[in-house]
Parts: C-alpha cells; structure tokens; sequence
C-alpha cells in the first residue's frame, strides 16, 4: 500500500485548524480526504468541498479511490468553507410546515381578526373549507414524501437557504393564497362556482397529486438506500419531459386555481414555481446527458409553422424551402438534443416502436446501412458516395429515390457542421437559381461539389426511413412500402389530381393499430 502527500490550500476564507498537507494512501476512498480534513478543521464533512488544483474539478466525497481521481505526490487540493449546513429533510419539513398549518388557522382561528372590517363576517363556504382542505392534503403529501419517499443526492444545503424556502412556501403559498382566497368577498365565498371549473379542477387536482406522488416513487426507486447514485427515470410521464413530477405538480396546482374562481393570488404562486421548476428542469436534463450520455434518449417533437419563416423567401420561391430553416429553428429550441430527425408532413411513422437509435444511429448498425460508392444523383452520375466514409464521420444521414437525394425525411447531428450545412443549403445564391425541384436540386448541387459535405453524409437504403407509398412516384427499385417499414411517405400527395387524404386512410387505420399496442 503506498502512500502520498497532498497538499492542501483553503479557497476564500481561511480555514482554522486547516492542515497545510496531509498523507492519504492512494487506495483509500476520497471520502477519507474529507473524513481527515473535517476532522483537523472541527467542520463537519458536508461544509466543505474539496476541487482538485489541477484541473479545478470537484473531488466528490464518495468511494472512487484516491489513485482513479489522478491525484499524486504533492497535488494541490483547495477547501472551500460553504458555510453552516442544514440537513435537505430537516428544511423541507420546516418549509412545508407553514403552507400546510396556515390555511386551516386564516380559515378558522384567525378569521375574526383578519377579516374585522366585514360588518357581517359569515361563516366559510363549503367551496372555502373544500379548498383549504385540498391545500391541507397537498402539503401533507409533501412532508409524507419528505419523510418517507425521497431520497436525496446530497446530506445538506447551506442553512441560508431555509429563509429563502420558507419565504416562497409560507408567503406565496401560505398567506397570500389563504388570506385572499378565504376572504369573505372572495369568489370562493359563495357555493355557486360555475360547474366546469369545479369539476375540472377537483379532477385536474386527483390526477396531478396521484401522477405526482408516482413519479417520486419512479425517482425513488432509482436510488438504492444509503447511495447516490442515480439510474435513467422511466415511466408514466417521462417519456414527455425531463420532470414529470414538476408537471404533474402544476397540473395540480391548476386545479386548486380553478376551484379558487382564477384567483390571482394562485395565479401568483403557480408562475413562480413554474418559473423555478423549469430552471430545475433544465438543469436535471443536462445532468442526465452529462452523466448518462447516449443512453438518455428523450424524444421531442417539433412541429414547424411555415408562416414563420415565409418572410425569408422572395417572390415566387417555393415554400417548400421553408423546411431549411425550420431544421435550424428546431436546433436553437432544443440545443441538448444531439440528432433530429426531419419528416415531411406527408409521411406516417408505422412503426413507432422502432427506436432511431437501434434502427439507424447505432454505429454499427449505421455501418452495414450505408451505400459506398453509390452515385449522388441517380441513376449515373459521376460524384459518388465516399467508399471511405465510416459511422463516426456522419452527421447526415438521407436517401435517395430513383431521380435525386429525399430531404424529406433525414436526420442530422447537432454541431457547427450541421450548421454550416444548412446556412449554405439556404444560402440566397441557391434559392435565387431558380432549381427545377428548389430545394430538392439545390440539395444535389451541394453534397455534388461541396466535398466538406459528402465527407459527412451517410446514404441508406430509402426503405429504411423513406418508404414510397404505392401511388406515390419516383420510388428507387427497393423503395416502396412494405408492412413492417419505419415511415411510409405519400411522395407528391398533393399534386393536382392526387388526394393525400385518400392514399393515407388505409393507413392511417393501421397506423392507430400500431401506435395503440
């Protein structure tokens, strides 16, 4: 077992009692820098946090040994003091407490002397005590989480942080929506609240509370008692976000604002704990990408209105040509996401259990689809498809038909390339020449003569994200729809003489067939 000397430098403030070095054995557990320092300083563990000098990166406290963080003899360490700490259960229970015994009080006891200026102060309405019931039950349901559910990342959060939570939940939460809300002119006064609020609000509230506490029960199950460590959330709701939980919460949260007659005083607190919430959000998916790589896949859909982006055309360009920028807006909206796959709005997917990842992006998969050596522009032309391309250089993955490459159903890698390739596929020069097939046309020209684009473009077999319907012209020799095929396109459906409404109902029934097992 050998052993090394680390030296150790607070960061800020200086640090009593804070050793200049000390000598760990390079098996140990990084938790043993924490457990040797916190107890020369007299501070606990989790006050402080420990960066690795040379890179600035945080040395977690954990059970990755010393020698894997890359540590060695006289690495510099620095220690930072984050204050006095108080345990993440003890401040939500704290936190909830208000909300949860305020209702009932301003509803109750405190109802003579709040309302004193009400000449005749009636008793509250059977919609004022449903209310605050419901408010009760919620934050009930929050402490029972607290207490039994949750399992939380870290130990402690800075004792300042206390006010702040206390602050939001017991005067947003607490006093503003009970005083106004059980006020004796407030529209929750009387018993006659419009049906559709009352009943869709006690439903939205049902739904959200129950769709909630399963998503922290998703959460939880994530985490073994005792770690930190995290797995991948699936279940009811994630598939549509990051934080099913803070959705489902405001779906609840909607519900008591129905059933409060739209009082503002909810109004409030549902758009700061929105505000709140999506911050969270974004902050957990890009942890999850971070931590999780590749195997966090969450769909998102985008769906483009062409009156956006018809301002960029000049007279008499096609509008097809809209679809460029609309790849580009869906990058700047959603810039974790690392492909997007563009399908025109003639198209069905037919097998929604097929994962983009399996069927085409996968490297090896992506190897043994792409077609080398294959002529750009059918049947013959004389720029063909590098035959030294392989899975890790594409960003662009497209087909053909039997006349031109298909820019109606490809997927494309975030990054500068994908970038620089759309700004040059909308580049005002290719729009103003006047293409026979526009965009189409301009398409060939570029991945023609443009060798920084055919360098990363990968071509497959049209089937295998472009089936040709039956009537739909230009389908490559293998390119029609066969039953079992990722999309089916009604290529020019909406030419004169030709219904797409009519060459896709027969499969619009085997597309709900599909989409509902």
């Amino acid at each position: 077992m050998s052993t090394i000397d680390i030296v150790v430098n607070p960061r800020g403030k200086p640090i009593r009692g804070l050793p200049k070095e000390i000598t760990v054995s390079t098996t140990s557990p990084t938790s043993d820098i924490y457990n040797t320092l916190a107890e020369k300083s007299g501070y606990s563990v989790h006050r402080l946090r420990i960066n690795k000098g040379a890179d600035g990166s945080l040395l977690s406290n954990g059970s990755e040994t010393i020698q894997e963080t890359g540590l060695k003899a006289q690495s510099v360490v620095y220690v930072k003091d984050l204050g006095p700490q108080l345990g993440w259960r003890f401040v939500y229970i704290i936190e909830y407490l208000g909300p949860l015994a305020i209702p009932p009080l301003f509803l109750y006891l405190l109802r003579p002397y709040l309302y004193f200026n009400f000449e005749q102060l009636a008793d509250p309405s059977q919609l004022q005590v449903l209310v605050c019931a419901l408010l009760v039950i919620h934050f009930l349901k929050r402490e029972f989480e607290t207490i039994f559910i949750h399992r939380f990342s870290l130990a402690t959060m800075p004792a300042r942080n206390i006010f702040k939570n206390c602050g939001h939940y017991w005067a947003l939460a607490g006093v503003n929506i009970a005083y106004w809300v059980f006020r004796p002119d407030s529209p929750t006064a009387t018993d006659a609240l419009n049906p559709l609020l009352y009943n869709g609000g006690l439903a939205l509230f049902v739904f959200g509370e129950l769709a909630n506490l399963n998503a922290h029960l998703i959460l939880r199950n994530l985490r073994r008692p005792g770690t930190t460590e995290r797995g991948i959330p699936r279940g009811f709701g994630f598939g549509l976000v990051t934080c099913p939980n803070y959705m489902f919460e405001i779906i609840a949260w909607i519900g008591i604002y129905l059933l409060t007659g739209l009082s503002w005083s909810v109004l409030l607190f549902i758009v700061v704990g929105t505000l709140q919430m999506w911050a969270w959000a974004k902050k957990k998916e890009r942890r999850y990408r971070q931590e999780f790589g590749d195997k966090y896949k969450r769909y998102a859909t985008f769906f483009a209105n062409v009156s956006d982006y018809l301002y960029t055309l000049n007279e008499g360009q096609p509008r097809s040509w809209v679809s460029v920028p609309a790849v580009r807006h869906a990058m700047s909206e959603y810039p974790h996401s690392t492909y997007f796959f563009f399908l025109s709005a003639h198209a069905l997917i037919m097998e929604p259990r097929l994962s983009l990842t399996t069927h085409v992006l996968d490297p090896t998969r992506l190897q043994t689809l792409m077609i080398k050596d294959q002529s750009i522009v059918p049947p013959d032309s004389v720029i063909k498809t590098f035959s030294h391309t392989t899975a890790k250089d594409v960003e662009l993955v497209i087909t053909q038909d039997a006349e031109d490459l298909v820019p109606d159903s490809y997927i494309i890698k975030q990054g500068q390339w994908a970038r620089f390739f759309l700004d040059v596929w909308y580049d005002p020069l290719y729009r103003k020449y006047n293409f026979a097939r526009a965009e189409k046309h301009a398409l060939d020209h570029i991945v023609q003569w443009h060798a920084t684009v055919l360098a990363k473009l990968a071509l497959i077999p049209q089937r295998t994200i472009n089936s040709y319907s039956k009537d739909s012209p230009d389908a490559s020799s293998d390119g029609s729809y066969h039953e079992g095929d990722f999309v089916i396109r009604f290529n020019g459906c909406d030419a004169p003489g030709r219904s797409c409404e009519e060459e896709m109902r027969p499969y619009y029934s085997m597309w709900q067939r599909n989409t509902a097992s």
